[in-house]
């Protein structure tokens, strides 16, 4: 089931293997090892890595007292259930720093911070840009030095305008537009003519 993506129930079907093997066998049979390691990867499969972790430590448990530490078996579950408590730590980490990042947000908006940044564009869009006149807090140089500057007199452009002005075609574009130290084909990509 699991070579044809039915992966839930292959989870399924190995559940219940795994309960009969234990009724027949016992909790410490090597058959009951056995089919734990299939539930492992079943779990993994998934996506349930906690009981994936539970299932494979079950599996490394009975190999280890059956069989020792030096079989190939058990140290093959010995490495199953030690990437799968990197990959649960990994897991936890990244939640956490989620959490942090997200109360750093919530602080931020409580402070005022990004609320005094919003307004709404000509079109009716929610912007987040810094409050324009002196109320922003940063000193213009001078009253012409404002009305003189173009920073920002592109950002209501659509993606496709941006990337034509980025690219030189916004002030008419050609190759009169280019100049001498104009780049074009291959020098661009930096390959050699």
């Amino acid at each position: 089931m699991q070579s044809t993506g039915d992966n839930t129930a292959s989870l399924n079907l190995l559940n219940q293997a795994t309960n009969l093997t234990i009724e027949q066998f016992g909790d410490d049979h090597m058959t009951t090892a056995q089919t734990l390691h299939q539930l492992t990867q079943a779990h993994f499969l998934v996506n349930d890595i906690p009981s994936a972790c539970t299932t494979a430590q079950k599996a490394h448990d009975i190999f280890k007292a059956r069989l020792g530490d030096d079989h190939p078996q058990t140290k093959e579950t010995l490495r199953n259930v030690e990437l799968l408590k990197v990959v649960i730590d990994n897991a936890e980490r990244q939640k956490a720093a989620s959490k942090a990042q997200l109360d750093r947000i919530k602080q931020a908006t409580k402070l005022g911070g990004l609320n005094k940044y919003k307004r709404v564009d000509d079109k009716g869009n929610v912007v987040i840009a810094p409050p324009t006149g002196s109320a922003s807090g940063h000193a213009e140089s001078s009253a012409t030095g404002a009305a003189n500057s173009t920073i920002g007199a592109k950002g209501t452009l659509d993606v496709d305008e941006l990337v034509q002005f980025i690219n030189g075609g916004g002030s008419g574009g050609g190759k009169a537009a280019r100049g001498k130290n104009g780049l074009r084909g291959k020098r661009r990509t930096g390959a050699k003519r």
